[in-house]
């Protein structure tokens, strides 16, 4: 058994909650609200829950047979001495037994029409961008709440608020960062285990589940999939420092990977009953579809746009033995990729800059705390452009930063900056960050560099999502040409062999070096440990060809690599040992160190998501069929909302098939499927309850 901190055994008093024994429907565990918020007197540890209400148990009975492992089970039901009408959520946590939330139910609603007026900004939004905007005011609008922000977390888990929508005289927090400081531990772990996380007064104490069990093991009870589990003292504070009390808080998960949050803040408490809590959730899961479809179509625009420069980069390696002088002789082609005010390459310890940049001080600066952050990744953040500190001064020195890292060694970075107009700038140690931020919740909240934070007042230029996926295919594109262009020096300065050599074996894709004659010199640690490869050591480039499921072709194309120096390009597909087929692209080269001299070949893989064609096309039909059929049987006031789903579900089939998406095993393609079929099991569940309302007395129409 683990040990767990004391919050971990409390839930919020708003609700009560009680743990029975599944064989006999005894209660094994209860809050300590439990028998007040039933109106009972008695203890309620050994009670069976026919004593508390005949309804609570033949309704709970009635349920023990549905899959209660996953999303809890939601139904309305009289409780209690006083019949009080209650939400029960029920679910098997990983302890054993079944846990019974109850919570007031509120009136009788019918959600039908605004959860629809609500899709159609949604559906219709034509970027990231938009979409995060209509999200935080569909939200709002639903719940009332005073602000509400859309979280975008990059590869390294930081969160950065992108949009926000918010009531007059509420303070922005637009443009802000937040690292792990200030998210409670093992958020998104949680997160995942429990979709939506609501806090109704963070003032209100949290109310112990007992019993606590003994000293030595701690409580034997596993609260992490309740929906009123307390939150943790460190999220308490930090909602303190922002002056608010309620809170609602829905994931945005895209694939495998929880792409953002939708953050609901209420300066006084606040109370969302179920039905608009499944709705915003609903809601959620429908926008994780549309950012899993807009992400693929910027993708496919951004190739366009890197796909000419890459071709420069490896023309002038041909000419000139060098890449640099293509990429910064005319850095306005980089400029307008992104619509930048300057740029800077670091690489190899030199700093290349053009048009406006922090000074290289700074810029030394900035690259140590981008070698700080782990995994590297594309990031975006606010800076300071001078490397001197005075307490405050006025100007063009603030920049909005989006950095695209070149390979894993340190200090290789594209960077590029956008300036700010004028703007007051202060700085801060990090003991009075605390202060700053309850004084200041709309300013910026730096990560800080030399042991300081950097904080400012004004509203930085956003990068787009289009701007984000151009920097890390070009970063990923030039990393590409970095290494080739190792692979070249290798070949020819062979003293200069183990330098080289551990610089090229930093490098994500599979390369292969051979000679002029087919002969392999080295692999890269990454194509050894490629499905496929593992333990085949390569005696010459053509016994490639055995190993590929296109084995005559790849054979041919050797053969002319060989043969002709014909460079190649194209795709292979490789059966691990599990019998899984994965697909790469290939890039093959003769390398020259003069015209008709070949010196060796290079051989470079890049993972791709790409399988047969009759499947990935069989996946794009079945799936949207499958949704569609599940939403046939839904009728009444939330018809409308069935279609609109399946409809969504069809549309993001056909982006992500376009760009080559949605092949087995895709993580986009398989997480929006979840997403929409996570939405659909919601609209079922309201109207479930709304079922549930009507038998309670209720007409779901009034």
């Amino acid at each position: 058994m683990r040990q767990r901190g004391r919050y971990d055994s409390t839930i919020q008093s708003c609700a009560a909650l009680l743990v029975v024994r599944e064989a006999d429907l005894t209660v094994t565990h209860a809050s300590d609200n439990a028998a007040l918020f039933l109106g009972v007197a008695e203890d309620l540890i050994g009670c069976g829950l026919a004593e508390l209400g005949r309804d609570l148990h033949d309704r709970v009975r009635a349920h023990l047979d549905h899959a209660l492992d996953g999303a809890p089970v939601v139904l309305r039901c009289p409780v209690g001495e006083a019949c009080r009408e209650c939400d029960l959520l029920l679910h098997r946590p990983s302890s054993g037994g079944l846990v019974i939330e109850l919570e007031p139910a509120g009136p009788a609603v019918d959600l039908s029409v605004q959860i629809e007026r609500a899709l159609d900004p949604l559906l219709s939004a034509d970027s990231v961008e938009r979409l995060c905007d209509a999200s935080a005011g569909v939200f709002q609008e639903l719940t009332g709440y005073d602000r509400v922000l859309v979280f975008r977390f990059d590869e390294a888990g930081y969160g950065q608020v992108v949009s926000e929508q918010r009531k007059a005289g509420v303070a922005s927090c637009l443009g802000q960062h937040f690292g792990d400081s200030e998210a409670p531990p093992n958020a998104h772990s949680l997160i995942e285990r429990n979709r939506m996380r609501h806090l109704v007064d963070a003032h209100e104490p949290p109310v112990f589940v007992r019993p606590l069990g003994n000293a030595q093991s701690g409580l034997d009870l596993d609260l992490s999939r309740c929906t009123w589990r307390s939150l943790s003292p460190l999220h308490l504070q930090f909602l303190e420092q922002l002056d608010v009390r309620g809170t609602l808080v829905a994931p945005l998960s895209v694939g495998a990977r929880l792409w953002g949050l939708v953050v609901c803040h209420h300066r006084t408490p606040r109370f969302v009953h179920y039905p608009a809590r499944a709705a915003c959730e609903l809601l959620a899961e429908t926008a994780a579809t549309r950012i899993a479809a807009l992400e693929a179509t910027a993708e496919r625009v951004a190739e366009a746009r890197v796909r000419g420069l890459e071709s420069r980069l490896i023309e002038a390696i041909s000419r000139h033995g060098d890449w640099r002088p293509a990429l910064m002789d005319d850095a306005s082609l980089l400029l307008g990729l992104v619509e930048a005010a300057g740029v800077a390459l670091t690489y190899e310890g030199q700093v290349t800059a053009f048009g406006e940049t922090p000074s290289e001080g700074r810029l030394r600066e900035i690259l140590a705390w981008l070698d700080a952050r782990t995994p590297k990744g594309v990031v975006a953040a606010s800076v300071v452009g001078h490397e001197r500190r005075p307490r405050t001064f006025i100007g063009p020195s603030a920049y909005a930063l989006l950095a695209a890292p070149l390979s894993r060694a340190d200090g290789e970075y594209l960077l590029w900056f956008r300036a700010a107009a004028k703007e007051e700038l202060g700085l801060h140690p990090e003991p009075a960050l605390s202060a700053v931020v309850s004084r200041h919740p709309s300013q910026w909240l730096g990560h800080g560099f030399a042991g300081s934070a950097m904080l400012t007042t004004g509203r930085l230029p956003r990068w787009s999502s289009l701007d984000r996926i151009t920097a890390r295919l070009l970063g990923d594109s030039i990393g590409d040409v970095i290494q080739q262009f190792r692979s070249v020096r290798v070949l020819i300065a062979q003293a200069q062999l183990a330098q080289a050599k551990s610089e090229l074996d930093l490098a994500s894709q599979p390369i292969l070096i051979a000679d002029a004659q087919g002969g392999v010199l080295c692999t890269t640690p990454a194509w050894d440990a490629t499905p496929g490869f593992v333990g085949q050591g390569l005696a010459a480039i053509q016994d490639l060809a055995s190993l590929c499921m296109e084995s005559s072709d790849v054979e041919q194309h050797l053969r002319d690599l060989l043969a002709q120096h014909r460079a190649w390009r194209g795709r292979i597909r490789l059966r691990g040992d599990n019998g899984k087929i994965d697909a790469y692209l290939i890039r093959a080269d003769a390398i020259f160190s003069a015209p008709g001299q070949v010196i060796g070949l290079v051989v470079i893989l890049t993972r791709t998501f790409e399988q047969d064609k009759a499947p990935q096309a069989e996946r794009a039909r079945v799936a949207p069929e499958g949704v569609a059929a599940a939403s046939a049987g839904v009728s009444g006031p939330y018809s409308g909302i069935a279609s609109l789903m399946t409809d969504n579900r069809k549309q993001v089939a056909r982006a992500l098939s376009q760009g080559g998406d949605c092949a087995q095993g895709s993580p986009r393609c398989d997480g929006a499927e979840r997403a929409a079929a996570r939405a659909l099991e919601l609209l079922g569940r309201l109207i479930a309850y709304g079922r549930t309302e009507s038998r309670s007395g209720f007409d779901a129409n009034d």
